[in-house]
């Protein structure tokens, strides 16, 4: 998940990934009724106590419930859910936890919340459809997207998770979301950034977008030494700084790192951020 933004807070500008025109430092994404604290602990007789969570899962770009994804918590519990888009996850443990939601046909979404002991916790999760999605030969490379959103990705570039080079056809996916309206509700992980220096803050999104890659169904990750050029397309290009910093998220925590920087070009008498 690569974004472009810059982080609010103890850690000033920091890179992650594209994201932009909300400030999480005000409030984030209200949309989502998340528990703010949590508690746990062990119960009578030293057995731990757990939590549980439910929601719905809906389209942040037609509102409308999505049925049949998969839904797993950092813990390894996971649903699938229903016909209305229902979640229900029992048996959680308590503390911070990251829904990881995946459906056929859209980008991954990343839902950070608090599971409390003893309670149940409402989550609300939102999901986007694929913007560009191509097949291309992992041994060779490719270009997927188009002028305001695309990844130039090289020969050799991917490996799996265990480490091992990938060749033959892979499956890239693009998905864009527009920080201006309800596509920002699909925002994946918390707004928590974390720079070089170690030192944190909250993003402040320009322009969000997902890159994943999958052979078989099985995510792929970007080689040591490799690196992809990505184009990501601007939204408020009365706000867009000439420079913005890079961010991408850890699918562990569901907090930002700091990856690099983006600048500000004109291409085709279109504005983009080139990195």
């Amino acid at each position: 998940h690569p974004v472009a933004g810059k982080a609010n807070g103890g850690g000033g500008g920091q890179a992650g990934s594209t994201t932009g025109g909300s400030k999480p430092g005000e409030g984030g994404t209200p949309e989502n009724n998340q528990a703010g604290a949590a508690s746990g602990g062990d119960g009578a007789g030293g057995a731990q106590v757990r939590g549980s969570v439910k929601g719905r899962l809906f389209s942040a770009r037609t509102m409308k419930p999505l049925a049949g994804a998969r839904v797993a918590s950092t813990d390894g519990s996971s649903t699938e859910t229903s016909s209305s888009g229902g979640i229900e996850l029992q048996g959680l443990t308590t503390g911070e936890q990251l829904l990881n939601v995946t459906l056929a046909g859209h980008a991954p979404g990343h839902v950070a919340t608090t599971v409390l002991a003893t309670e149940e916790t409402y989550v609300d999760a939102f999901l986007l459809p694929f913007a560009a999605l191509a097949t291309i030969d992992a041994s060779v490379g490719g270009v997927v997207g188009s002028t305001s959103a695309k990844v130039e990705i090289p020969a050799g570039a991917f490996v799996d998770a265990n480490g091992a080079a990938v060749t033959g056809a892979v499956q890239v996916s693009l998905t864009t979301l527009n920080p201006t309206n309800s596509e920002m509700l699909a925002f994946p992980g918390s707004f928590a950034a974390e720079n070089a220096e170690g030192e944190s803050g909250l993003l402040e999104t320009f322009s969000p977008m997902d890159i994943s890659v999958e052979q078989g169904g099985k995510r792929l990750q970007l080689a040591a030494g490799k690196a992809i050029q990505a184009t990501f397309p601007v939204f408020d290009t009365e706000r867009a700084p000439k420079v913005i910093d890079l961010w991408s998220l850890d699918e562990a925590t569901g907090h930002w790192r700091a990856e690099g920087s983006a600048a500000l070009v004109n291409r085709n008498g279109q504005q983009v951020y080139e990195a």
